[in-house]
């Protein structure tokens, strides 16, 4: 069986879009393989969730598919091509590990995660877009992540009233993780109930929650 690079994929789009190519191949766009894109994403989590190698081989060769595709589409409008991409996540990936391919040695996970973070908001504010728009939970979850590598938890934040609630519910989900899922659920149906839409609600939660943490660690000197 020969080697394959990602690079005879991104030919072998080329070859799917050239005049006697695929109609529906030389028909796409960046904008209309988002869906797609997405698609395929939480398919590849799905394979990961069932543990089955097959079907996530099968399935990061499907998201492999895109990244060709919209490398080619690049290449095509002289954007960038394959050798950008590389290049650009190469670049990043060693300047977000100063710890390993730098001068800075932080024994401690908390540092680097520290680290991580101020690099990160450093990207941010050069490339001066907006907010990414993730799934509410997925949201929910990567500020959490963000709070604690800035040495902080999300109590801290604003002082809750539901204490005792909270406290029963880690109770309860400690000794039962599948519990997890099924108060999600309850919510989603108290939700519906109401008349309140839990994707609004958690993302509205998500971000009161983040400029509070931006505006207390904008005020702290940076280490």
């Amino acid at each position: 069986m020969p080697s394959r690079s990602l690079e005879s994929l991104v030919d072998l789009v080329a070859e799917l879009r050239a005049p006697d190519g695929c109609p529906w191949d030389k028909a796409q766009t960046h904008q209309s393989l988002t869906g797609f894109l997405i698609e395929e994403s939480y398919e590849v989590v799905h394979a990961i969730e069932d543990q089955d190698s097959d079907a996530l081989k099968e399935e990061l060769g499907d998201l492999l598919l895109h990244v060709a595709f919209h490398v080619q589409l690049a290449r095509e409008s002289g954007e960038f091509d394959l050798n950008d991409v590389l290049e650009a996540i190469h670049e990043k990936i060693i300047k977000r590990h100063p710890h390993v391919f730098g001068k800075s040695t932080p024994n401690e996970m908390s540092s680097i995660k520290l680290k991580w973070e101020e690099l990160k908001e450093e990207e941010n504010q050069r490339k001066e877009k907006g907010v990414v728009s993730f799934p509410a939970l997925v949201e929910a979850r990567k500020f959490l992540e963000r709070t604690a590598n800035l040495g902080k938890s999300h109590e801290s934040l604003v002082k809750t009233e539901d204490s005792a609630l909270l406290t029963n519910l880690r109770k309860k989900i400690e000794s039962d993780p599948d519990a997890l899922g099924k108060i999600l659920f309850e919510i989603v149906a108290i939700g519906r109930e109401l008349g309140i839409e839990p994707e609004i609600a958690l993302k509205k939660r998500t971000r009161e929650l983040s400029k509070i943490l931006e505006t207390k660690h904008s005020g702290q000197p940076k280490t």
